[in-house]
């Protein structure tokens, strides 16, 4: 007898490791359990039962049966008895899922074998090894108790048996059941050669079916019926398994959240369900299911898997095929089922009319009940008539002769005459008229289902396109903005909104108007990924091994990486080229790096081993033979040494000739990173001990500890001007540190993991780091934003390096490749650091040259628009500066302020040219005449004031408003003034007389700024209310709305050329719209709410205020309408992976 031993969390045992009959690993999936025990096959000698043969089938119930007793399913576990000790003998383990357990016992009470389930909770117990009673109703425990309960009271003999529900010393839930001895369906399927053997298979088809309508008159709907949850056992019987996600009538459905999840995992391409099991095929599953109507599933969806099982016996495959659950789940909801016949040309035409008949996608069009279907299976299978097919006469001939071949021949050819004579006579009486109208119903219904057909299919791109700019959506805000233009591209492919879409229909928008604003949406996230390419995959360089340590040569086009394979590999550049391999007795190389004059390649080891080649000799000398691992290897400005940091927690340095060297005693543990100063005087080590320490290089003894303690220090790097110095830990962080001043400047963050890698662009703008999540990111040091995230490696990323050119940047990876990028920081999204406060007011000088901004710093900056730096800074404000403008000829700026000054400067100098005082309070709005020689300013006293620009002197005061007075505008003419208000108008003023000329209306909330159009025909004006109004001004009626913002619209302007208007909002959004009929065209996502927005006076240009930052949009509205075939394609080259369903693989 084997040795028994126990099974963890049970008091039961099962057999030793390696004894004989011991059950190999099984996948974790419903699939691998059912598929892969160890039964035995069914006897091909065995004979088959025919069920009902020669008899009537017997009655089945069409829906819940009011005689049988009601289904009473406690969530609770109150009532579950102890399990007895000593009762079951494990065997062995049966099967695994996700949340439980199938166990082969051997029952001592009863004498015979049985199956028992149990729950795994094991994260729950106690300290004891038991369940805390607050553990005792999780919701895994519940969805357990009521699928034994469920599968306990369907007391059916083609439903398992459950014999008892109990609960262990320890708290684990289990309940016994009958243990059948079989193969599953879907296992005896697969093993069928042909259509015959398949058809051997309907008896057990039908018992399925009797299940499943017993079911159903208890009210209860399985859900999951697909041949691996039958069971065929060795005698013919069939056992139908799983009622783990049955719903049952009147009670609460406590699966359906799982059941949502689950499809949207199979929708976005997840690997797992909601009980932690792998997602399987669902090919069996209804097309309400899959489209994810929950609610909308009853008996008839039930049916639809019974079709399901049977398009498999009759064809060889579901009616759904395939392996990535995406992509099913997407047909089962769209297309319609590939007909039985194209597939087996020999299936019975009878069983193919019934399965089409079960199959229909609308469940009125199905079979109403599983006994419907049932009498139809029974009706093939005793000779009887079918009700879904539709015979013809000589069919029905031949089936009467089949039936009554005794009377027939007993009564000879004159019998046969008149069934003849008969069946013409049938024939030729026919009503054509009736034949007609029959034709005439089978094309419209025809017409009608293709029409239907048409819209699903519609609809299901539609959801598909919302699922990936969901996705594109999800990445662009973890900054993976390459990763969401492939996303966003796929979604404007599918879209039927989308003019280049394959499935586009013009009058689908107008049924599903969210189709026009997710069009918008996906090609919005396309114009931000573009903003973001600066990094494009060139080249992928791939080796036998692991990379490591990469840099390139500053004297010729040659790229060098280490490898665990003890070698450094070369490659010419741009080909890729091999250019040779070096080796120098390294294990495994840690580190790479050429000289900074490129006569030089030096690498370390693990072994110890530190080498240097002459180039381009490339004759090797060996600074060091062995000893602790050499993590980091660096040349010093001038390349007169080497520096080393080893695993022993030292910094070795070596004169390049070999002939000196130096230890320093740096860290506890190991040493992990060094850096050279620029000027060549300092030399900075990181470590294992979390110290970051600056050495003075003349007498080699440390000068401060930047950091002393903290996560291990992995990579260090000097920007190029030798201002700051940067570290990467294995805390996920990256400090910068001012040189100068020892101080923490700030920390970059988003890193998932440990950063092993840093490297600076040649302007010292941009920062590429990567480590152990896999990423490559680029951050903008000057200011710490994170400008792109990039995962195009399958591992973690060891080792990053610039060209010297500065275009190109080469990363080594785990993955056992190097990638070569394109690096291109001029198509870099234009932003201007310089204020210290929100940015409020911006304006284009006339020339388009320069560009003012004003903010919350009390400042006001001009900047030079070619070099992109600040020209002037108008200081001297004792206020916020809500307001800055240029006037028209470009000689002065104006400020309004909230300290009740309105300022005029020269625009050449910055110097204060005349102050107006006048404002009772704070000026908010500023505005020249198109002339110039007049200034309108509004404020919170209500008023609207008019200088005189030359003189300074106040011409005239117009007052009307209740509330503030946010904004003022000249119309193009000069004649009209307009003021937006917080007492919910907007109003127009004569000029020349002071006089009101009209009052807009129309906002629920604040008014927060007006403009004229530029043909002065329009006025748009935008409110606290979340949205923007166009008037005609001429009739002062509404012409259209700009709806789309979540919050305060603080914005409203018109493009020069009038073609474009744009709305800033607190929502951190700035959308474009068409300035004709109020279109939405692109969506632009900042960091916090927009006040300040402006056109540049070419129209090609969006500034916006994002924070304290300046940003200039180039306007491109070519993913609205281009080609999203060719925005895909564009996206995944640049990106370097593909979309395949729901996820980037690797490009071929």
């Amino acid at each position: 007898m084997s040795e028994r031993r126990k099974i963890p969390g049970s008091d039961s045992p099962t057999l030793a490791e390696g004894a004989p009959g011991t059950p190999g690993p099984l996948e974790n999936t419903a699939r691998g359990v059912k598929e892969r025990l160890d039964l035995p096959t069914v006897s091909e000698s065995q004979p088959r039962r025919w069920p009902g043969a020669g008899a009537e089938p017997p009655p089945l119930p069409t829906s819940v049966d009011p005689g049988l007793p009601e289904m009473r399913l406690a969530d609770d576990d109150e009532r579950v008895s102890p399990e007895q000790a000593g009762r079951y003998t494990v065997k062995g383990v049966h099967g695994r899922g996700g949340q439980a357990r199938v166990l082969l016992a051997f029952d001592e009470h009863i004498g015979r074998d049985v199956a028992i389930k149990e729950l795994l909770t094991e994260g729950a117990r106690d300290e004891s090894g038991s369940y805390p009673s607050s553990m005792r109703s999780t919701p895994g425990m519940v969805r357990f108790l009521r699928e034994a309960r469920v599968t306990a009271q369907l007391e059916h003999p083609n439903i398992v048996p459950v014999h008892e529900v109990g609960r262990r010393a320890d708290g684990t839930l289990y309940y016994t059941m009958r243990f059948v001895r079989g193969e599953t369906l879907a296992k005896k399927l697969k093993a069928c050669q042909g259509l015959p053997d398949r058809l051997k298979l309907l008896g057990a088809f039908w018992d399925l079916c009797n299940a499943i309508a017993y079911a159903h008159s208890r009210g209860v709907v399985h859900r999951d019926i697909k041949p691996e949850n039958v069971m065929v056992g060795e005698f013919g019987e069939t056992v139908l398994l799983d009622w783990g996600i049955a719903k049952v009538k009147g009670q609460k459905d406590i699966r359906a959240r799982d059941l949502e999840k689950d499809l949207r995992l199979m929708h976005q391409g997840g690997g797992k369900t909601s009980d932690g099991t792998a997602i399987g095929t669902p090919s069996y599953m209804s097309p309400e299911q899959a489209r994810g109507q929950i609610d909308a599933i009853d008996e008839r969806s039930d049916v639809w898997g019974l079709g399901a099982v049977l398009y498999e016996i009759l064809t060889g495959q579901p009616p759904f095929p395939g392996a990535v659950a995406m992509e099913i789940i997407v047909r089962v909801g769209r297309d319609p089922v590939r007909p039985v016949t194209e597939l087996c040309a020999a299936a019975p035409r009878e069983l193919v009319a019934i399965c089409h008949k079960a199959l229909q996608r609308e469940p009125a069009e199905r079979y109403q009940s599983a006994r419907e279907f049932a009498s139809e299976i029974n009706a093939f299978m005793t000779g009887g008539k079918v009700g879904a097919y539709r015979y013809s006469s000589l069919e029905l001939l031949r089936r009467f002769a089949a039936q009554n071949k005794a009377a027939i021949v007993a009564a000879g050819a004159a019998v046969l005459t008149i069934v003849v004579a008969l069946v013409l006579v049938s024939l030729a009486l026919r009503n054509e008229s009736y034949a007609r109208k029959s034709e005439s119903q089978a094309r419209e219904r025809e017409a009608a289902a293709l029409a239907q057909e048409h819209a699903e299919r519609l609809t299901a791109g539609y959801h598909l396109a919302q699922a990936y700019a969901e996705k594109a959506g999800r990445l662009a805000e973890d900054s993976r903005f390459l990763a969401a233009e492939v996303f966003a591209a796929a979604s404007l492919l599918h879209n039927p909104a989308h003019p280049g879409s394959p499935d586009h229909q013009p009058a689908f928008a107008d049924s599903h108007p969210g189709s026009r604003d997710l069009r918008v949406q996906a090609a919005s996230l396309v114009f931000r990924g573009r903003l973001h390419s600066l990094l494009r995959l060139q080249r992928t360089l791939g080796g036998p091994e692991v990379f490591t340590g990469v840099d390139f040569s500053p004297k010729e086009a040659l790229l060098a990486a280490g490898s665990y394979d003890g070698r450094v590999r070369l490659w010419r550049l741009p080909g890729g080229e091999p250019a040779g391999e070096l080796e120098a007795g390294l294990e495994k190389v840690l580190t790479v790096a050429f000289s900074p004059d490129g006569e030089y390649l030096a690498a370390g080891g693990r072994n110890g081993v530190v080498a240097v080649w002459d180039w381009p000799s490339r004759k090797e000398r060996r600074l060091s033979a062995g000893g602790p691992a050499a993590h980091a290897v660096r040349f010093s400005p001038n390349g007169d040494e080497v520096c080393a940091a080893l695993g022993d927690g030292s910094v070795r340095l070596w004169r390049i000739d070999g002939k000196a060297q130096r230890r320093l005693l740096a860290h506890r543990g190991k040493a992990s990173a060094v850096a050279f100063s620029h000027d060549g005087q300092r030399l900075v080590s990181g470590g294992e001990d979390g110290r970051v320490r600056v050495w003075s290089l003349k007498s080699g003894k440390p000068e401060r500890d930047l950091a002393d303690r903290g996560a291990e220090v992995l990579s260090l790097a000097f920007s190029p001007d030798g201002r700051r110095l940067l570290a990467g830990d294995n805390g996920k962080k990256i400090t910068v540190w001012d040189m100068d001043t020892g101080a923490v400047e700030r920390a970059l963050e988003g890193h998932a993991d440990g950063v092993l890698a840093l490297a600076f662009s040649r302007d010292g703008r941009f920062l590429a780091s990567a480590g152990y999540d896999k990423s490559i990111r680029l951050w903008e040091v000057g200011t710490g934003e994170l400008w792109l995230a990039n995962e195009v490696h399958q591992d973690f990323v060891w080792g990053l390096a610039f060209s010297q050119d500065g275009k190109h940047l080469a990363s080594a990876s785990f993955d056992r490749s190097v990638r070569l990028f394109e690096f291109s920081p001029e198509t870099a999204l234009v932003s201007l650091h310089g204020h210290s406060g929100e940015i409020y007011g911006m304006a284009f000088s006339p020339d388009g040259k320069r560009l003012a901004t004003s903010g919350w710093d009390r400042s006001a900056v001009v900047w030079d628009l070619q070099t992109r730096r600040p020209r002037l800074r108008l200081a001297g404000h004792g206020e916020v500066v809500d307001r800055v403008v240029f006037s028209p000829d470009g000689i002065l700026i104006a400020t309004a302020c909230r300290d009740r000054l309105v300022r005029l400067w020269d625009g050449d100098s910055g110097k204060l040219a005349r102050t107006l005082r006048g404002h009772g309070d704070m000026v908010y709005g500023a505005a020249f005449s198109p002339d110039g020689a007049l200034l309108a300013t509004s404020g919170t006293d209500r008023t609207v004031r008019l200088w005189e620009v030359a003189t300074g002197r106040e011409r005239r005061v117009f007052q009307g408003h209740r509330e503030a007075v946010d904004k003022v505008v000249f119309s193009p003419d000069g004649r009209t003034l307009a003021s937006a208000s917080n007492d919910l108008t907007a109003r127009l003023w004569d000029v020349r007389t002071g006089e009101q000329v009209k009052v807009l209306g129309g906002h629920s909330d604040w008014i927060s700024d007006v403009v004229f159009s530029p043909d002065g025909k329009r006025i748009a004006t935008s409110g606290k209310d979340g949205k923007a109004l166009v008037w005609d001004i001429e009739s002062g009626k509404q012409v259209f709305a700009l709806a789309g913002h979540s919050q305060w619209v603080n914005s409203v302007r018109f493009s020069p050329d009038g073609k474009l208007l744009a709305t800033g909002s607190d929502d951190g959004t700035v959308r474009v719209w068409s300035a004709r009929d109020g279109r939405p065209l692109l969506i632009i996502a900042c960091r916090g709410g927009v006040v300040a927005i402006e056109f540049s006076q070419d129209s090609k240009l969006l500034g916006v205020g994002d924070g304290t930052v300046v940003r200039l949009y180039p306007l491109d509205f070519s993913a609205l309408d281009g080609d999203p075939r060719e925005l895909l394609r564009q996206g995944e080259e640049t990106l370097g992976l593909r979309l395949d369903g729901f996820r980037l693989a690797g490009r071929p």
